[in-house]
């Protein structure tokens, strides 16, 4: 472990029991031994009471004390930030140190829901659009469609507000508010693309609010106007507030309610104004509040260039000041209560006034005066600067007219009002890039994590924030930063509202807010409005923020953040997970959706030839990286003294599978014997449809010193045979590459039919890039009467339809017998068990032999006459005989069937049903083969009665001599001596075979191949066509 977020601050030392003291002058990164872990741990029950506690002198480890006398500790903190967890630097004789971390309690804020959330909440909210946009978005959309506008705008914003409250009621809010509340709940992907948006909307905000100012103080000094001043102006505003700001953070906060003040009496000095008007010097074409201007004003009237979205994104920055309050949450004295109370209430006295300078405007003047000012300063100044989409200069005349009582100081309040709210953004902003880069979840902002070390402030954040504002004056018009700027704050919004929805549906444990006013509906209506006003806004613009927001994501998932907090998403995650599972757990396996799921198992010892490692990048070359993998390591032990050992091994592994891009899970399998672990992780691996179906296991190199292996080796293959599992066993595995690209051929060895599984095998390797340079070859054995021309024709068929190319050749055997031990391998017997269960079926429903249960039990054949059958010569019936004595093909000729009937198998593993049920008499239906009489209760269970004899030849018994092996050897050799990797049949080993003449049989096939992989498959493995 690691304590990686160490303050790199000085630190003040600590005296230990005999008097010594150690200075640091910063806190270092500590890789801790294996003594620190166990001292850690240790002392963990005892320190943690005494750690929350005390906040001088931090108790050490008893353990330190007993054995290390001269022990010092520095107690590391970073300044400005109480809430934030410190830290203990242990140092020990002998170079042994470790980082303890030291919780410290969160100073509680002083302040309440008025001074704390409801103010600095209306102050960010009402900036200069208010002054400057109002009359312009009534004079182009009408009364109707204004108040439309500002209804949907509250209806999003209230719904996210009610999101923000049931999240910050549920606990503390840390740095970063809004970006800490959606990365908490969404994960750090999510999060973190968020926050950044997010804090690129409050930035450009400010460049919002910074260029209102210069357009006002333009109007007001036109001697101030130069080329390029829209620009260089606003700019030159951002660098003086940003050199304040880095000044001195306290002076500029005892600004704000002088701010604040001033922002009131501008907002009074229009409301006087408009009820007043006409006053002083106004033009005629302001009448002053009238109904007859109000039905006039009733409709939307939109000029050429202006529509609906245009003025919505003109009005929705009046409405992106409601996080405010969650930006102050270290500093309330009572987050859970000011933050609903104090941001819905602003949000609710910001609709009663937006709404009444709406309808105040549309009575107070005709139309045209409200989009382009009194017709004689029109007239005058025909080419104006514009605002925002289409207002010009003419325009702010209004002001000048409105403003009461003195013009002149209604202007200059405009100006301090916009100046204000860009000083307040460039507050904000600099801390949430901070609180984002000291998170660590964006790795490219993490040099902006670095605080001032005397002011504590984030200096660095704010440079980068004052680089980015100045970025964004260079935009130079009002109309492209608004709609920018909206849809950055709402998809924060969304992601706010989709976090609350998550939460709600998962009803985790820890979700407990206590606001009540919410619901999962209002929340996921709310992210569905906030999305769909993005894109009303300005698609372009949204298409931005959502490339902006799909590119951190990929960087961020790129770079595999880590964090140490759990995630609402996640927990939606598992719940999906558990959902699909437990619906798929009736699901039936099929070739079609067939892949091979990884059980990898690896026995833990010193002498063992193989790795986990090694093992690990064969499974990652077969899974390419997909699919599922479970790597159990086996170890002899007990679990209650080895259960470090076990943690440790299991974290050794993730990070060999992380290395070898192998995704799964990881286990470590601690069992009294190797036998028993290894019996556990194939029962238990996996979940429902999730569980392995493919074993990979190394072949055992010890196994001629320990019979037990060999012993293991051939009861593992029995097992996977049981639970329907195939089984890869890769054959000196420290030969098969790690990253040195091979070129050459895969050979494949397709003796006995396996379903496929041989061909896909090597198919999925030779996608690796390991293998992408070798080429598939496919031998298949035939017997001296197999048709060699056909064999090869429908598998090249096979191959093409399977859309896998490989070169195909057929290999006969003169001498059947050399395939005997393969002819035990379980899948034929499946295979031909199908066969016999079908033409046993024809026989009794073509040949007419069914007769009634309980009659003429024992009769011959002869005496036996199918119901509305003629018997005689002239029947066109083919025998029942001719279907169970003609030649398989499977079986190489004249040998009969290979694979067992029902019968002949339990004649070989037991005793049948028919010796055994001599006391009673078998009942179903019976079937007359060869003149004998076999019972059958349904066509797929055949008993033959005692003493009834019939043609289905038993297996010749398995020829497992050296000799025997060695023939087949030859022939690999020769045919595959310049392949790069052999695949082939692993046999299916009978009950009575010695597992050591088993081994030997085996090894001998495969001698001086350089690398082999053994299949074993069940008959169900087969690709998709």
């Amino acid at each position: 472990f690691s304590y990686r977020n160490m303050p790199s601050e000085p630190c003040s030392p600590i005296s230990m029991a005999d008097g010594t003291e150690t200075v640091t002058s910063e806190a270092q990164e500590v890789q801790p031994t294996n003594h620190d872990r166990a001292t850690r741990e240790a002392s963990t029950a005892s320190s943690t009471h005494d750690l929350a506690s005390s906040h001088d002198t931090p108790p050490v480890p008893s353990s330190m004390h007993a054995t290390n006398p001269s022990a010092h500790v520095v107690q590391c903190q970073s300044p400005g930030n109480e809430s934030r967890a410190s830290s203990v630097h242990v140092e020990i004789e002998g170079g042994v140190s470790a980082n303890i971390p030291m919780h410290t309690k969160r100073e509680s804020g002083t302040l309440g829901t008025l001074n704390g959330v409801l103010i600095p909440t209306c102050e960010n909210m009402w900036g200069v659009l208010i002054f400057l946009r109002f009359f312009y978005i009534v004079g182009h959309a009408g009364i109707l469609a204004s108040l439309v506008i500002v209804f949907i705008s509250y209806l999003s914003v209230t719904l996210t507000a009610l999101s923000l409250s049931a999240i910050a009621t549920n606990g503390p809010i840390d740095r970063g508010g809004a970006y800490f509340l959606i990365s908490r709940a969404l994960g750090p992907k999510i999060g973190g693309s968020v926050g950044c948006v997010y804090y690129v909307g409050i930035t450009l905000l400010a460049v919002l609010e910074a260029m209102g100012a210069i357009e006002m103080l333009l109007y007001m000094a036109p001697a101030l106007n130069f080329p390029g001043a829209n620009r260089l102006l606003p700019a030159s505003i951002i660098v003086l507030l940003g050199g304040a700001v880095f000044l001195g953070i306290k002076f500029v906060s005892k600004l704000g309610v002088v701010f604040a003040l001033i922002v009131i009496l501008t907002i009074a000095s229009y409301y006087v104004g408009l009820c007043v008007a006409p006053w002083g010097d106004a033009p005629p074409e302001l009448t002053g509040l009238s109904l007859e201007n109000f039905r006039a004003n009733l409709f939307p009237e939109y000029d050429e260039g202006v529509s609906f979205p245009t003025v919505v994104a003109v009005f929705f920055p009046c409405f992106t000041g409601i996080l405010s309050g969650a930006n102050r949450a270290n500093s309330l004295q009572d987050p859970a209560k000011a933050i609903p109370a104090g941001t819905l209430g602003a949000i609710n006295v910001s609709l009663v006034m937006y709404t009444s300078f709406f309808l105040l405007w549309g009575a107070v003047a005709g139309r045209d005066y409200l989009k382009n000012g009194a017709s004689t300063i029109h007239s005058i100044i025909s080419t104006g600067r514009h605002l925002l989409a289409g207002g010009s200069a003419s325009s702010l005349s209004i002001v000048t007219d409105i403003g009461w009582p003195v013009a002149l100081a209604t202007q200059i309040g405009i100006v301090i009002a916009s100046i204000s709210q860009a000083l307040q953004c460039l507050i904000v902003a600099p801390r949430l890039l901070q609180a984002i880069a000291s998170d660590r979840t964006v790795p490219f902002l993490i040099p902006l994590a670095q605080l001032g070390a005397k002011s504590g402030e984030p200096q660095r954040a704010l440079l980068a924030t004052c680089v980015l504002a100045i970025g964004g004056c260079m935009i130079g018009a009002l109309d492209a930063v608004a709609p920018l700027l909206s849809v950055c704050f709402l998809s924060c919004y969304s992601c706010l509202n989709l976090s609350t929805f998550v939460l709600s549906v998962l009803r985790a444990p820890n979700w407990r807010p206590t606001f009540r006013y919410f619901h999962w509906m209002t929340a996921l209506t709310g992210c569905i409005l906030c999305i769909v006003m993005m894109f009303l806004i300005q698609w372009s613009a949204a298409l931005v923020a959502c490339g902006l927001l799909i590119s951190l994501y990929v960087y961020i998932d790129w770079k595999e953040v880590q964090v140490d907090w759990g995630t609402g998403l996640g927990g939606l995650r598992l719940q999906l997970a558990a959902s699909t599972l437990l619906s798929l757990r009736h699901e039936q396996s099929h070739f079609v959706n067939w892949r091979p799921q990884l059980l990898l198992l690896h026995k833990m010892r010193s002498n063992e030839a193989s790795t986990p490692e090694e093992m690990i990048d064969l499974a990652a070359q077969l899974k390419k990286g997909k699919g599922l993998c479970v790597v159990a390591v086996l170890m002899e032990g007990k679990l209650s003294e080895d259960a470090e050992t076990v943690r440790t091994l299991t974290t050794e592994l993730e990070e060999a599978m992380d290395s070898a891009r192998l995704k799964g899970f990881a286990h470590a399998v601690v069992a009294p014997s190797f036998r028993d672990g290894k019996s556990a992780a194939l029962q238990l691996a996996g979940l429902g449809p999730l569980t392995p179906n493919t074993v990979l296991e190394a072949w055992p190199t010890e196994w001629r010193e320990d019979e037990n292996d060999a012993s293991l080796f051939v009861e593992t293959i029995f097992e996977c045979t049981g639970m329907k599992k195939a089984m890869l066993v890769p054959f000196n595995i420290r030969a098969f590459p790690k990253l040195r690209k091979l070129t050459g051929y895969i050979d494949v060895w397709w003796i006995m039919h396996d379903g496929g599984l041989l061909i896909l095998m090597a198919h999925l390797l030779s996608r690796h890039k390991i293998w992408a340079g070798c080429s598939l070859r496919v031998f298949v054995v035939a017997g001296k009467l197999d048709n060699s021309v056909a064999m090869k024709t429908n598998l090249e068929d096979l191959l093409k339809r399977a859309r896998i190319e490989a070169e195909v050749e057929v290999v006969e055997l003169l001498d059947s017998s050399t395939l005997v031990a393969y002819s035990h391998d379980w899948t034929l017997r499946v295979n031909e068990a199908k066969k016999y269960q079908s033409d046993l079926r024809t026989a009794i429903l073509q040949e007419g032999t069914i007769m009634d249960a309980g009659k003429n039990i024992g009769a011959p054949a002869s005496e036996i006459k199918a119901p509305g059958k003629a018997k005689g010569p002239g029947s066109q019936h083919r025998p029942v005989t001719e279907i169970f004595n003609r030649p398989s093909a499977d079986s190489g000729g004249e040998d009969g069937l290979l694979g067992m009937s029902g019968a002949a198998e339990r004649e070989q593993n037991g005793p049948s049903s028919s010796e055994a049920g001599k006391d009673k008499a078998p009942t179903g239906k019976r079937v007359a083969i060869n003149d004998k009489v076999a019972i059958a209760t349904i066509p797929t269970e055949v008993e033959f009665l005692a003493g009834a004899s019939h043609d289905c030849q038993r297996p010749r018994p398995a020829n497992w001599s050296p000799q025997s092996a060695q023939d087949l050897s030859n022939l690999i050799r020769e045919r595959s001596k310049d392949s790069q990797l052999l695949v082939i049949n692993l046999p299916d080993p009978s009950r009575q075979i010695q597992p050591l003449v088993y081994m030997e049989y085996c090894e001998t096939l495969v001698q001086g191949i350089r690398r082999v992989l053994f299949v074993h498959g069940t008959g169900k493995e087969i690709w998709a066509h």
